[in-house]
């Protein structure tokens, strides 16, 4: 005998598990870029200038960044560390972008070298001393930041 209630039991387990699975697989138009940063190095030419890893700033490199008014650094150019301290290539995917926020902006300015999306320039507007945060930006959030990095401004 046919039983209407089993059989609509049975469409709603099968739908169920349909919805599931369909869902907990990846999408072939999504991006499976696993760009996974752990620290940074501040190269000035192949120079390290400052090594952050696992959040803290190397004692064996700079442990802040000084200029004086109305001077430009050096072209800074960002490498990404991964959870290895090994040197990670530029990141590729096209929703990744550098990113930046300078407590004081008064006190310096951060603009971007032309030649390369992952370099900058600071320059020091008025003596003073800041911070600065490095970001490896997802669409509109950090993936990666790093921890305030002194800027100081001299005469």
């Amino acid at each position: 005998m046919f039983n209407l209630k089993l059989l609509i039991i049975l469409l709603f387990g099968i739908f169920v598990a349909l919805l599931f699975y369909s869902c907990s697989e990846s999408s072939p138009t999504e991006n499976d870029d696993h760009y996974e940063a752990a620290g940074l190095l501040l190269k000035q030419g192949n120079t390290v200038y400052m090594r952050i890893f696992q959040a803290k700033i190397d004692n064996n490199y700079n442990q802040s960044i000084s200029l004086k008014t109305g001077q430009e650094s050096l072209v800074f150019s960002v490498v990404f560390l991964d959870e290895d301290g090994k040197e990670l290539p530029e990141p590729t995917d096209v929703n990744k972008s550098f990113g930046w926020v300078i407590d004081d902006n008064t006190v310096v300015s951060l603009e971007y070298d032309n030649k390369n999306k992952w370099s900058f320039r600071l320059k020091g507007l008025k003596e003073g001393t800041t911070n600065l945060e490095l970001r490896l930006n997802h669409n509109d959030h950090p993936d990666f930041k790093t921890p305030k990095i002194p800027v100081v401004v001299g005469k």
